[in-house]
């Protein structure tokens, strides 16, 4: 059975659950730059050919801010290409909460710029679960609340 909060997620318009996505695609940035701080480049090795690799951890914000402009100036696409194949290999080690941070991010840029079939559930379920539990629920509200506001 779906949470109230879930069902009244998924009677938003469109660009109503766009806003909510965004007031949330913030606090998972939040987390990921908790672990990453901006312009650090931490390494790690790739395990198919053995090279060392630096982590952007600008990509995620870089990202969200070419979500909120609508168009791609910075090469978003090409620049998570190797660091998510690292991940899906683990060669990258990251908190379970970064984690999840960094694939809501790339997947809401999959959905609003490359206009790629990006499932609702997965996106919040990501957005949701970078957050630690006894904030997640809250966090949800909040974002559903200040949607209404602005249609209201």
């Amino acid at each position: 059975m779906m949470s109230p909060l879930a069902l009244q997620f998924y009677s938003l318009a469109s660009d109503q659950q766009r806003f909510v996505v965004i007031r949330l695609l913030w606090k998972a940035l939040d987390v990921w730059e908790q672990y990453n701080s901006p312009g650090t480049r931490p390494t790690y090795q790739e395990s198919v050919s053995g090279s060392i690799q630096e982590l952007d951890t600008d990509l995620p914000r870089e990202a969200l801010e070419t979500i909120l402009a609508g168009t791609d100036i910075s090469g978003i696409a090409e620049r998570y290409r190797e660091p998510i194949v690292a991940l899906r290999d683990e060669d990258i080690q990251l908190p379970e909460s970064a984690e999840f941070a960094y694939y809501a991010i790339y997947n809401a840029y999959r959905r609003y710029i490359l206009l790629e079939p990006v499932e609702d559930k997965l996106l919040i379920n990501q957005l949701l679960s970078s957050l630690p539990s006894e904030q997640a629920e809250s966090a949800f509200c909040e974002a559903l609340l200040a949607q209404s506001r602005t249609s209201g």
